[in-house]
């Protein structure tokens, strides 16, 4: 079981409060490597916004996450206010408002078939090019042609 008062003496020492109630608290020590806040207590570790929804609210719902919303501009808030519980799918609702995915040639796809070529794809067939002379000609698979004109791949970004 987690001990709250170990949590919360925790908390006080390493979460920045100066902004005022309504302000982001960002933690001021260790991140993980997506930027959230981390803290090691009794040999594991735990996201410090967990922690302080927790210890603002008393529980978890063990099917759903805490999520930063739309109020956050730091990973690493702790402030119960900006935190709320929520399913994956609201989560990366948030992630998408906020411009905080990741598209295009950021993509680690993008990296190996850059939008360019999908823009170039469906440019190309739109002007009756055959899929198997596209594929030939910019030595990519037949199915990834394929599946480019027809929104199968590739649908942000391009």
């Amino acid at each position: 079981m987690l001990d709250l008062a170990l949590v919360a003496e925790r908390l006080d020492k390493l979460v920045d409060r100066r902004g005022g109630p309504n302000a982001c608290w960002p933690w001021m020590a260790s991140t993980t490597p997506g930027g959230y806040g981390k803290v090691w207590i009794d040999g594991r570790c735990y996201a410090t916004h967990r922690l302080a929804y927790l210890l603002d609210h008393g529980t978890i719902d063990e099917d759903l996450l805490v999520l930063h919303g739309r109020t956050c501009t730091t990973r690493r808030c702790c402030n119960p206010r900006h935190l709320r519980q929520g399913t994956h799918r609201e989560n990366t609702n948030d992630m998408h408002a906020l411009g905080r995915g990741v598209y295009g040639e950021k993509h680690h796809t993008g990296k190996r078939r850059p939008y360019t070529q999908v823009t170039e794809v469906r440019a190309r067939a739109k002007a009756g090019e055959s899929q198997a002379s596209i594929s030939r000609s910019l030595g990519i698979p037949p199915i990834t042609v394929s599946r480019y004109i027809n929104n199968k791949r590739r649908t942000h970004g391009a």
